[in-house]
């Protein structure tokens, strides 16, 4: 969806993947890199007014917490890790729960007044 709503916005897109694309499209520059590799990432983003940072394990389920935390958070740093040459850097997070958060037994949200309420 992200893809298709910039270009029909008439930008420029460039994608970036560690492989090769299933389905290419030839309105879109596809790169080869590793998203966490912090050396790769500035050559993808030179030239860019935005980066729109989605990469990730996709179907997280299908590998331990450990390796998609640690992927994720590197690739994700490494994105911002660019210095941001003119652009403006925001971040956004979305976040996924296998199973409902637990705390002293109960099931859901801590309440306002606990310690690491948001």
């Amino acid at each position: 969806m992200v893809i298709e709503d910039l270009l029909a916005y008439d930008y420029e897109v460039t994608g970036a993947h560690r492989l090769p694309s299933p389905r290419p499209r030839p309105e879109v520059r596809l790169l080869e890199i590793d998203l966490g590799d912090v050396g790769q990432v500035p050559a993808a983003t030179s030239g860019a007014h935005a980066v729109i940072h989605l990469g990730a394990i996709p179907g997280p389920n299908k590998h331990a917490d450990g390796v998609v935390f640690t992927n994720n958070t590197r690739s994700t740093f490494a994105v911002l890790h660019v210095p941001p040459q003119g652009r403006d850097v925001s971040c956004g997070v979305a976040v996924h729960l296998r199973h409902p958060p637990t705390r002293g037994g109960r099931v859901g949200r801590p309440g306002p007044t606990e310690p690491g309420s948001l």
